[in-house]
């Protein structure tokens, strides 16, 4: 009798057990999906970034209406980026409605409706493009698109440009026309107007 008894408190032991690994197993392979699915690690609205160079200057500021980036990307999104290049006499401000953040490669990609305006200018220059790539390390910021460069009266147009931040130079790639009026207050003089073009 008790050999009996032992048998079948044994088979129905073995019976949960089995049914409780079988159901979790299930319970498992259902869920699973969903965990590969990406999920934002971090956000934040109304942002503010401040990098410092190595002498504890500040280099530039990245602020925007919101930043989010998900677990399984090394890029984190940022919406309506403002993006300000920092140094003395030399400040300028640039816009967006969206940016791409790499730290990882120090790179800064804005698109759609890139403006680029010079600070505390009485003639400032102001560029627009729909790209533009900024590399944090070299403080340079570039862009293959086309752009539109405003100074004063003067006015150009180009496929690609390089912007040279330390420097405060500008390099316009290809298929370049326009003009440049001389103005007094414009920094690079020359004896006369000038009509550009290039192939």
């Amino acid at each position: 009798m008790k050999t009996l008894i032992s048998g079948i408190v044994f088979i129905i032991a073995a019976i949960i057990v089995w049914w409780s690994i079988t159901d979790r197993s299930a319970y498992n392979d259902h869920l699973q999906p969903v965990m590969k699915q990406p999920y934002l690690e971090i956000f934040m609205d109304n942002f503010k970034i401040t990098a410092l160079n190595s002498l504890g200057q500040v280099d530039y500021i990245l602020s925007g209406k919101r930043i989010e980036r998900y677990h399984n990307s090394e890029n984190a999104t940022a919406f309506l980026p403002v993006f300000k290049f920092l140094q003395q006499n030399n400040q300028w401000l640039i816009t967006a409605k969206t940016a791409i953040i790499n730290q990882k490669n120090n790179t800064i990609k804005l698109s759609n409706n890139v403006v680029m305006q010079q600070q505390n200018q009485p003639q400032a220059i102001k560029i627009t493009s729909q790209t533009m790539l900024i590399n944090t390390l070299t403080q340079t910021a570039s862009t293959n698109s086309p752009i539109e460069f405003l100074n004063g009266q003067s006015k150009m147009q180009s496929t690609g440009m390089i912007f040279y931040h330390r420097k405060n130079v500008f390099e316009l790639n290809r298929k370049v026309h326009g003009f440049y009026l001389n103005t007094p207050s414009n920094d690079r003089q020359t004896n006369s107007n000038n009509l550009l073009e290039s192939p």
